[in-house]
């Protein structure tokens, strides 16, 4: 009997094309024994809700769940694994797009390897769907990614493959501001379960105007840099001092600082993925002379690959 898996999706307000791709993709996969939740986040979208309904009268494999208010991810997530049925779980966004053998790729992968928690390599795509960049120097084996994962959180969280057990042991994710997922990794390897990535692109990350609050992406980096911190020094998570350290340095100039060269950093890898090396050169340096922040990330993408 083949393993079964459960799918969990959340959506709030992702445009009709989008959703519509991302349900579809999955609903294609060549693995067929799976379970698909879908909890959707903001009780008053009503298009998601017509959209959502009419694939469940087609494929009985779905199944549907509106929150009362709106909860956010990480409470919408879990919602979501409390009715997972599965013995191991994927994660899917809602205007992402599967591989059509991605579950079949990574339940094989996380099963030949022994793995408990597996994400893979991806490709960047734009709104169109244009390629933006493509993740394929990830490390792979439960080695690597020990050594790697200090310097950045080196598995997608939108491509994970995870034994439900995992996620019962964790008791879930826990209420990290934009870091749920770091959070998650790096108990899991304190844990002591074994975590990789599938060597092959498994799915299309879409990176979207909604993808991520501009406002947040240093409030984002600095909370990483803090769970690093917990984690190295094994100490728990205290939100006072998380909260103390984003009071001192996330002010509205360092923030815009980031965001441009984060936009830097990003141009750059286009010109990458296009070939343009000279382009690509001076737009990552002026990301890296841009924001002292940013210039740290960037130093620990270095660490990671080499």
């Amino acid at each position: 009997m083949e393993k079964k898996i459960s799918v969990i999706m959340s959506s709030y307000r992702e445009n009709e094309y989008c959703l519509r791709q991302a349900i579809e993709s999955v609903l294609a996969q060549t693995y067929r024994n799976f379970e698909f939740i879908i909890v959707l986040d903001d009780p008053f979208n009503e298009l998601h809700k017509k959209i959502v309904r009419e694939y469940l009268e087609r494929d009985s494999r779905i199944a549907f769940y509106v929150n009362k208010t709106n909860m956010g991810l990480v409470k919408s997530l879990n919602r979501a694994l409390r009715y997972a049925k599965g013995e191991y779980v994927i994660r899917m966004d809602a205007d992402d797009i599967c591989v059509p053998k991605r579950f079949e790729w990574q339940l094989s992968e996380a099963q030949e390897k022994g793995l408990d928690l597996l994400g893979s390599y991806l490709k960047s795509v734009d709104e169109e769907g244009n390629t933006i960049f493509i993740y394929d120097n990830l490390p792979l084996t439960p080695e690597e990614i020990r050594d790697k994962i200090v310097y950045n959180n080196c598995i997608p969280h939108p491509s994970w493959l995870v034994r439900k057990e995992v996620y019962e042991q964790l008791k879930g994710y826990r209420d990290i501001p934009l870091c749920e997922d770091y959070d998650f990794i790096l108990r899991a390897i304190q844990a002591g379960y074994q975590v990789g990535n599938l060597n092959r692109v498994a799915l299309f990350y879409r990176m979207t105007s909604q993808s991520l609050s501009r406002s947040s992406l240093l409030k984002q980096y600095l909370i990483s840099r803090y769970l690093i911190q917990c984690y190295q020094k094994k100490q728990p998570y205290d939100k006072g001092r998380a909260a103390r350290m984003l009071k001192k340095s996330c002010t509205d100039r360092n923030s815009r600082a980031y965001c441009r060269s984060n936009d830097f950093f990003n141009q750059g890898l286009s010109e990458i993925e296009k070939g343009h090396k000279g382009r690509a050169t001076i737009y990552m340096v002026r990301a890296f002379v841009g924001s002292r922040f940013f210039a740290k990330k960037m130093l620990g993408f270095f660490r990671a690959a080499l």
